[in-house]
């Protein structure tokens, strides 16, 4: 008990000031996405013809959920490595954003319901260059994936993919913003492996 007292304090302590600076850059971003003029695109024409699912925002709303999994899962050495993995790469997806700003290619219809419309309304994105959503699904899944048996890894496998094709099928995210995500969630996995406290 006094081991998740201890790495959840870590959590949450740090969660208190990365959360709203990425709020706060993901806002900033797409504002100024919105505001340029568009001069090129990240995504393959095929991705316009993939279908509209809307319940898999159901699924996309499943992230507030995992992000509960790192505390009850990694040991205090791991999670504050995971810690430090997570800002880095918020600060690789600001930089993408703000160097890159390419719109979202997709118009949706309108939600089947009021509450995939209240979904909507929270969530409409103009930028499309690296998808934050995509990186916290890669990052918590590869954190958590070593540390856990193997019926629990099938199953938290199961829900990333699920979770992962969810953006594209309610046409929230290009397949260029979700391949660079989960390519730098690897890479930061691979490179930063020391203890490090970012708070």
């Amino acid at each position: 008990m006094q081991k998740l007292k201890v790495e959840w304090w870590i959590y949450l302590k740090t969660l208190a000031w990365v959360g709203p600076f990425s709020l706060v850059s993901y806002f900033y971003t797409n504002w100024r996405t919105d505001q340029v003029i568009r001069g090129f695109d990240v995504y393959f024409d095929y991705e316009l013809r993939l279908p509209f699912f809307a319940p898999a925002a159901y699924l996309y709303c499943l992230l507030p959920l995992l992000l509960l999994l790192p505390p009850c899962i990694l040991s205090e050495k791991l999670l504050k490595i995971f810690l430090r993995q997570l800002f880095i790469g918020c600060l690789l997806a600001l930089a993408f954003f703000y160097i890159f700003p390419a719109p979202l290619a997709f118009i949706r219809p309108e939600p089947l319901n009021n509450v995939l419309g209240f979904i909507y309304s929270i969530d409409r994105p103009n930028n499309a260059s690296f998808s934050l959503f995509q990186f916290y699904l890669a990052l918590i899944t590869l954190a958590c994936f070593s540390q856990l048996a193997s019926f629990k890894r099938l199953l938290l496998v199961s829900v990333s993919v699920l979770m992962a094709l969810s953006g594209p099928l309610i046409w929230q995210q290009h397949l260029m913003g979700i391949m660079t995500a989960w390519v730098s969630a690897i890479v930061l996995r691979l490179s930063i492996r020391d203890i490090a406290d970012p708070t």
